[in-house]
C-alpha cells in the first residue's frame, strides 16, 4: 500500500509498506514511468511519509517519523539532513532552502509538548519560531511559503470552559529576511482545510444556512474574499478539502 506521491518528468514515485515477516514491516520508495514498470529507489525499516519532489531533481521524506532525508532517484543513494530530537511533522521548500516544522520536546503530559520552526542548513537547525505549545499548533497540517514569506496557523486563546481553553486558530506569516511574525488572518481557518496557489488560497466555508460555500482570497488582502460556488445541500458531508491544480 503506498501513502505518499510525486513526481519527476515521466516517472511517479510513491511511498510504499509490506510484510517482511510475520512481525516485522518493510517500507520503500519505488519509481512507475508511465508504462507501468517499476522499481525500487529506497528501502527502510522505518515509515516513510511527507515525500516531496523538489527542483533539484531530489526526493525529500522523513524517515521513521524524526529523520528528513534526501535521496537520488538516479543512483539511490540518501542523505540526511536533519534529526529532530522527538518528531518531524513538515517540510516545505523556499529560495533554496528547506524550513521544517517539529517537535523538539516530547515527555510528559501532552501540554508540555515544545514545536518550532526552522531553516536547514549544513551544521543543524536555525530555529525562527520556537516555544509553540502543542494546543496551539494540533492543527498546524502545513507551512506554506510566498513572498519572502512563510505561512502558518496558530490558536490564540478564545474562551475557558469548564477547566479547557479553547483556541481561535487563525493564520500566521513568518518574515524571513527580518524574523517578525505577524498575523494576516484573524477569522478560525486551518492549514489543512486550505489550498494554496502563490498569494491565491481557496477554502470552505460554512454559510448562515449550514451550507458549504468555496472561497477565494488573496494573502496579500485576506479582507476581501469572493464567494466562487455554494455547494449543493446533499453534498456537503462529502465534501472537506480542496486542491489546487493550476488555474483549477
Amino acid at each position: 500500500s503506498g501513502g505518499y506521491a510525486a513526481r519527476l518528468g515521466e516517472v511517479t514515485y510513491y511511498t510504499a509498506k509490506e510484510r517482511a515477516d510475520l512481525e516485522n514491516w518493510k517500507y520503500s520508495i519505488v519509481a512507475r514511468i508511465d508504462s507501468g514498470e517499476t522499481r525500487t529507489v529506497y528501502e527502510a525499516d522505518g515509515a516513510l511519509t511527507r515525500l516531496a519532489a523538489a527542483d533539484d531533481g531530489m526526493l525529500y521524506f522523513v524517515e521513521d517519523r524524526d529523520r528528513l532525508m534526501m535521496v537520488d532517484p538516479v543512483s539511490g543513494n540518501a542523505t540526511q539532513l536533519y534529526k529532530s530530537p522527538a518528531s518531524l511533522e513538515h517540510f516545505v521548500f523556499y529560495d533554496g532552502k528547506v524550513y521544517v516544522f517539529d517537535c523538539y520536546s516530547w515527555s510528559g503530559n501532552i501540554d508540555d509538548w515544545k514545536y518550532r520552526i526552522g531553516r536547514v542548513e549544513k551544521n543543524g537547525l536555525v530555529i525562527l519560531v520556537n516555544n509553540m505549545e502543542y494546543r496551539k499548533v494540533s492543527d498546524l497540517d502545513r507551512l506554506h511559503a510566498f513572498g519572502g514569506k512563510l505561512y502558518y496557523s496558530y490558536g490564540e486563546e478564545t474562551y475557558s470552559s469548564g477547566g479547557r481553553t479553547f483556541y481561535r486558530h487563525t493564520i500566521w506569516a513568518l518574515d524571513l529576511e527580518s524574523g517578525k511574525t505577524a498575523r494576516v488572518y484573524s477569522d478560525n481557518l486551518y492549514m489543512g482545510d486550505v489550498s494554496f496557489n502563490g498569494a491565491t488560497y481557496w477554502h470552505f466555508r460554512k454559510n448562515e444556512s449550514e451550507r458549504y460555500e468555496v472561497v477565494r482570497g488573496n494573502l496579500l488582502m485576506p479582507e476581501y474574499e469572493v464567494v466562487l460556488a455554494v455547494l449543493p445541500e446533499a453534498a456537503t458531508k462529502l465534501y472537506n478539502h480542496l486542491y489546487a491544480n493550476g488555474n483549477r
